[in-house]
């Protein structure tokens, strides 16, 4: 039996994933279990008997895990399963398809998407080598960890959203606490450096990930925010803490439970759980100072915040699930979710959820909208004449961009110099590019983008359109072929209708990454661009990622009769951007 799990992030779902991974080789004995992950998270499954291959998914973002790495693992499983390499696969991350296993708690509702049970001990599984355990040591004598009382691991920084704790914060509430117990000393781990290291505050980030298990070893307690280190301190390779978790409220939408509410249906020891709220810094020293002067269980009875989910829980999830993946997925959850939790009356709640799902859609589309026009006016807010790092600070805090900073400084630049009147942009994604060639054309600029997302229920006047269409400043235009496949004919025919016999004076092709789609691309539209006109591909390098296989296999037969140049940073997978002139 040759078997796939499919979780490509982040690293505490995967360490709950590895309890699948364990309870996979009991149900199908003697299998042969490959794990498809992404390759950030990939050093989590180091050494793991229960694992005997891994296929890893080249991630350049943690979201693309949710989005296109997503796809590419579910095509490649797809393929393993066509050609009779694989038998069985078992998808267990929860975006984007796996909602209708939701009930509440993110341990479980992997569990779930496994469809049997798993059998305990609720240990995630985690294999250190004798490296990694030396260098922790080796760690703790230099920062003299025996010396105090009490040693603190502080995780800050969780990239879920779920805690308020950033790395800034916990440095200055760890300077705080100390100045008052000598006996006391903070691991802030991130992976930020400290701004003000002591030997009372110890900058942790020169560890790995994995590292931080051993870490847990020598602390005596644990300041987190549900985040990764924390399932990393529950792992067969970390330490029963006891800790106290700083989370954000309740806000009226989708959420998940809390560590207590983990603990306990996992048969854990919740009593060893402090949980606050978003607390204020006052608070929060408050009640570790009474940790640290009485006892763990002193501070829990003074301070702990006991968290519920609620039936309003339920129903809040239930809209969310319906309008991103529909009624029966929605229905499903709501129904496990109820089950899990101890409601009663399912049938009864679920159709009260159906009504009150159909006006909390109509509100969040009215929120969308007034999001959009609020980012819209942030956006024409924006001068046309800005430093590149300007434009590229905005767009990526903004707009959103997957480009390599050194890279797109050099065709920004090259683009700037030329200012364009008429741009086309292959493949808008979430339109960072296309904002930055806005920034470096002609003030009358025509910029024009095809993309094959949906254009949304009200056209170019949909939300994303609708912010993407502002980026024209001055007497700019921009013209988006929103839901067009740039191979179509009828595609290129109306780039033609609109140029109206105006040339492209910078052509970016960043669309269909198969080495045959990007010659097409190419010679498509190509004959559209001004003779010494730029044409600019995206991920040229000759070290791909998975998914840039493609482009860089057509970079190697472009270059051989085309002049080029091109510009590739550190070399990492994927990425590279390379240009052709258009001869004349």
């Amino acid at each position: 039996m040759r078997v796939a799990l499919v979780q490509l992030a982040a690293y505490g779902d995967c360490l709950f994933a590895t309890l699948v991974a364990r309870q996979i080789k009991r149900d199908y004995p003697g299998c042969h279990l490959t794990w498809v992950i992404g390759d950030k998270f990939a050093s989590i499954l180091d050494g793991n008997p229960h694992v005997d291959a891994v296929h890893k998914i080249v991630l350049t973002s943690r979201g693309e895990a949710f989005s296109s790495g997503w796809e590419k693992a579910k095509s490649w499983v797809a393929d393993q399963l066509r050609i009779g390499n694989l038998e069985k696969a078992y998808f267990t991350q929860i975006f984007p398809n796996n909602l209708r296993y939701y009930d509440g708690l993110i341990r479980t509702t992997i569990y779930g998407a496994y469809g049997k049970p798993i059998t305990g001990p609720h240990l995630p599984e985690l294999f250190l080598t004798e490296a990694e355990n030396r260098n922790v040591a080796d760690f703790a004598v230099k920062h003299s960890l025996r010396e105090f009382e009490h040693v603190l691991l502080f995780e800050c920084g969780p990239g879920s959203g779920q805690s308020p704790m950033t790395p800034a914060r916990a440095e200055a509430l760890a300077h705080a606490v100390g100045k008052s117990h000598p006996e006391v000393v903070f691991l802030i781990s991130s992976s930020e450096t400290l701004a003000r290291p002591t030997s009372q505050v110890v900058d942790a980030s020169c560890l790995t990930y994995r590292e931080n298990a051993a870490l847990a070893r020598h602390c005596t307690g644990l300041v987190g925010c549900f985040s990764g280190i924390t399932v990393l301190t529950t792992s067969t390779a970390g330490k029963a803490l006891p800790m106290l978790q700083i989370l954000t409220k309740p806000n009226g939408i989708f959420r998940w439970g809390s560590v207590a509410m983990d603990f306990r249906r996992s048969g854990l020891d919740e009593n060893r759980v402090i949980e606050m709220e978003e607390p204020g810094d006052t608070r929060i020293i408050s009640c570790i100072e009474r940790w640290l002067s009485e006892s763990h269980s002193a501070a829990r009875r003074q301070f702990h915040e006991e968290s519920v989910l609620t039936s309003a829980d339920a129903e809040n999830a239930y809209s969310f699930i319906r309008e991103q993946y529909g009624k029966i997925a929605a229905k499903s959850a709501m129904v496990r979710f109820l089950r899990a939790n101890g409601f009663a009356i399912i049938r009864w709640r679920v159709l009260v959820a159906e009504m009150r799902a159909k006006g909390h859609g109509t509100i969040r589309r009215v929120l969308r909208y007034a999001a959009a026009l609020r980012q819209l006016r942030r956006v024409r807010a924006v001068a046309q004449n800005l430093t590149f790092d300007n434009a590229y600070t905005f767009a990526d805090a903004e707009i959103g961009i997957a480009q390599k900073r050194e890279e797109i400084r050099w065709l920004f630049e090259l683009v700037r110099a030329e200012r364009p009147r008429v741009v086309l942009e292959i493949g808008l994604d979430l339109g960072g590019t296309f904002f930055m060639w806005s920034r470096a054309a002609a003030p009358d600029a025509h910029l024009l983008a095809i993309d094959t997302k949906p254009v949304g229920r009200f056209g170019m006047w949909s939300p994303f359109s609708l912010v993407r269409r502002g980026f024209a400043v001055g007497s700019q235009r921009v013209t988006l072929l929103m839901n067009s496949d740039s191979h179509d004919e009828t595609t290129r025919q109306r780039i033609a209708a609109l140029l109206d016999g105006r040339a492209v004076d910078f052509l970016f092709i960043d669309g269909d990454h198969c080495c045959k789609g990007v010659w097409q691309d190419f010679e498509t539209y190509s004959p559209f661009v001004a003779p010494g006109g730029l044409v600019a591909f995206h991920d040229v390098s000759q070290n791909p990622a998975e998914q840039t296989k493609g482009v860089a296999q057509f970079w190697r037969e472009f270059t051989v009769e085309h002049e080029t140049e091109e510009r590739v940073v550190n070399d990492e997978p994927g990425f590279g951007i390379g240009i052709y002139r258009m001869p004349g």
